[in-house]
């Protein structure tokens, strides 16, 4: 046996001891890694999705830009046609007037028999999401569909004009959203 009992008693107690804090202090690194990765998963998530809604929002964004590019490059070009129709002696500018709920939208053609033209309106309430205007040329008293135009909120809009020869007025009503063979609506617009 040994010599002093209470000397390896306490040579246990103290391997014991330092056991218990071995394990204590593992317990706890692992406890706090595991919580490090759980709060990281958690802060991961929370910003993956906030940067997924700002990618969202940057493509949005973009593609409003595109739109409203696309938007004034077709205004420009439509603005330059309007300009090459009026340097032409021969081309026409016709006045619109309105008429019943329309009375004070106003409009203008420029017109070009060879050549085509653009209308020009003011003033035009906004089509109802069913209906939308269409451009009639008056040709030997018959309408004939020339193009279908769209106005903005404040009800301005233009629209090129395909050639069509020899017209002898133009009318703007309001009709259903796939057309009609012929006006089905009171003239909102007509030239006078």
């Amino acid at each position: 046996m040994s010599e002093n009992p209470s000397r390896e008693l306490w040579a246990e107690r103290q391997r014991e001891l330092r056991r218990a804090w071995i394990r204590g202090t593992v317990i706890a690194a692992v406890a706090l890694v595991v919580g490090a990765l759980l709060g990281g998963g958690f802060v991961a998530a929370r910003y993956e999705a906030q940067m997924g809604q700002v990618r969202r929002d940057a493509f949005a964004f973009r593609e409003r830009l595109r739109e409203e590019d696309a938007a004034r490059r077709a205004r420009v070009s439509a603005d330059e046609r309007a300009v090459e129709l009026l340097r032409d002696p021969a081309t026409r500018l016709i006045t619109l007037r309105g008429a019943g709920a329309a009375s004070s939208a106003r409009g203008r053609v420029v017109w070009s028999e060879p050549a085509g033209g653009h209308i020009l309106v003011s003033g035009l309430p906004p089509a109802p999401d069913d209906k939308t205007y269409v451009v009639w040329a008056i040709q030997g008293g018959k309408p004939r569909s020339a193009s279908s135009l769209s106005v903005d909120a404040s009800g301005n809009g233009s629209q090129s004009l395909p050639p069509l020869g020899v017209v002898e007025a133009f009318l703007v009503t309001l009709e259903p959203a796939g057309g009609s063979p012929a006006p089905t609506s009171p003239a909102a617009l007509a030239s006078r």
